[in-house]
Order: structure tokens, then sequence, then C-alpha cells
């Protein structure tokens, strides 16, 4: 068994902590676990490269729930971008609109985030190092049900953010509409 001192730096932030961890000597992207032939460890998890990112694991699947569990967590602004639509016409369920300045706290040693806009869009999700991924899922009805997948996702150093919406009918085709997607980018300001 190797420990090492992790240390993570929010840049730009002031935030700092470190810690320290077990890491099996076998497999370096595992503490504490045995890898079989197929790259599943004993906890079941993937360690193929999809899973791997860095020195920590790959995150979990957004949970749009998750905030920041730390007493004092890094903090920064984010604008909701202007939108690029699928097409003309398309309508996005969106709780947040173009300009708005939504605040941003995230957990400075990795885990949850949350960035929180006036207008009640929440978007949960966590950070792993550097990389920060959000969501919220919306629904409405017009013809049909649609449920909304909107992601922010991006790096913290970088100050770069995607923000993307795509929406499905769970209970299949849509016969009188077609699901709308749309794209685009902002940055965080410290």
């Amino acid at each position: 068994m190797t420990r090492w001192l992790v240390i993570t730096l929010a840049l730009a932030t002031g935030c700092y902590a470190a810690h320290e961890r077990d890491v099996a000597t076998t497999d370096a992207r595992l503490p504490d676990a045995h890898v079989d032939e197929a790259g599943v460890s004993d906890a079941g998890h993937d360690v193929g490269s999809d899973a791997w990112r860095g020195d920590a694991w790959s995150p979990p699947p957004c949970d749009p729930t998750r905030a920041p569990t730390s007493v004092m967590p890094c903090s920064a602004t984010v604008r909701f971008p202007s939108l690029t639509l699928s097409g003309p016409g398309c309508f996005v369920d969106t709780h947040a609109t173009e300009g708005d300045l939504g605040v941003l706290t995230w957990d400075c040693m990795g885990g949850g985030a949350q960035l929180r806009f006036p207008s009640g869009a929440v978007f949960g999700g966590s950070v792993l190092g550097d990389h920060l991924e959000l969501c919220e899922t919306t629904s409405y009805d017009d013809e049909c049900h649609w449920v909304s997948d909107q992601r922010i996702t991006g790096s913290i150093s970088s100050r770069q953010l995607d923000y993307t919406y795509d929406e499905s009918s769970p209970a299949g085709p849509c016969p009188t509409s077609s699901a709308c997607s749309a794209r685009g980018a902002t940055t965080i300001t410290f």
C-alpha cells in the first residue's frame, strides 16, 4: 500500500485543501480494490479508460439534487448563456433565461456542486478534480409529455462551460411534434 498526499487547489478562488488516501500499488486507479481481467473492480466499478480521469474516479451519473456539503464551499458566478436552438419554433423548458446571473458553489476538495439562478433554476452535480458537471431535469406537456436533460459542464480553471439541452418523450415518439435541443457556452467569473 502506498500513501499519497493529494492536494487540490481551486484556481483563483482562494480555496485550498489537502487530504491523504491509500492507493493500491497493484492498480493506482483503485484505492484498496482488486481488479479482475475484465477491468472490473471487486466493488463493481469499471476501471477502463472511460472510467478514469487523472488520479480520481470519473464522476457518478449527474444528480440534480446534489449540492456542496462543506461548511465553506468555493463560489463564483455564472451567466446563463444565449442558446442556439435545433430548429425554428423549438420550445426549450429552461427555468433560467439568457443573461441571468447565477451563483455557483462547490466543495473545494471535490464533491457536490450547485448553480442557483434567481429565477429558481437549480442545477446540481459534482466537481471532480477540475471538471464540473451539473444537471437539471424538467418536464412539460403539449400534445405529448416531454422530459428535458440539461447539463452544464466544463473546466473550472479554464472558466469555460458548455450548456446542453436535450429532450425526449418517455412514451415514445410524439406524433405531432419533434424533440428540441439547444446548445450554449458561458464562463465562470470569480
